[in-house]
């Protein structure tokens, strides 16, 4: 695989955050996830062998926001950049606010390939400067985390496909570490948990596609 490198690499750095950290495959139906690393497990209480395979809807129960999920389908579908603050739930069946943030990965061929999910808990019995270091860490993962990864091999015919959404995936709200936090810190703070500062209005969100 074109690509297994950089994914040994990332899930090697992957595994020593504290931050939740998945990655989706992009290319197959239902955008399953390829990997999770013990934060995720830690926090959510699934196996890596439950969540490995699966959409990550898995995580949404009776009091998920539906414009948070549709936020994050149109985020998907339309490779961009997002930060959502939703209700998820545990194995156990516990709510907790998960702050989730999208990254898309293309590879140099133009193939829209991964989406790396970077989470992480919103706890109401920490303040916000609790939440502040860890918050941080997540706006200069985001910072560092390519937008392209380069191959060599030529795209295969079956992921052609997904080159459209290459060209409009010029939108990078993580660009630098400033644009990161404050689109965090945004999303923190807004009493409406759902509203995504980063939105562009201009994006129509496409009916049907991949599950989140």
């Amino acid at each position: 695989e074109d690509m297994q490198l950089w994914l040994w690499g990332f899930a090697s750095a992957a595994s020593a955050l504290s931050l939740c950290v998945t990655v989706c495959d992009m290319t197959l139906p239902g955008c399953p996830l390829i990997f999770v690393n013990d934060a995720f497990c830690d926090t959510t209480g699934y196996a890596k062998n439950e969540a490995h395979g699966h959409n990550c809807r898995f995580l949404q129960g009776p009091e998920t926001e539906p414009e948070a999920v549709f936020e994050i389908l149109d985020a998907l579908r339309n490779a961009r950049d997002t930060v959502v603050r939703l209700t998820n739930y545990r194995r156990s069946g516990e709510p907790f606010q998960n702050l989730l943030a999208l990254k898309p990965v293309h590879d140099s061929n133009g193939v829209y390939r991964l989406c790396v999910g970077i989470q992480t808990e919103l706890s109401s019995k920490l303040s916000a400067a609790a939440h502040g270091p860890r918050l941080e860490t997540l706006a200069r993962v985001l910072t560092v985390l390519p937008s392209v990864v380069p191959v060599d091999a030529v795209a295969s015919a079956e992921n052609m496909h997904t080159r459209w959404v290459a060209a409009d995936a010029a939108r990078e709200a993580f660009a630098t570490y400033e644009s990161a936090h404050k689109a965090i810190m945004n999303v923190v703070h807004e009493e409406v948990p759902w509203i995504i500062p980063m939105s562009d209005p201009a994006v129509k969100p496409s009916v049907g596609g991949a599950g989140a």
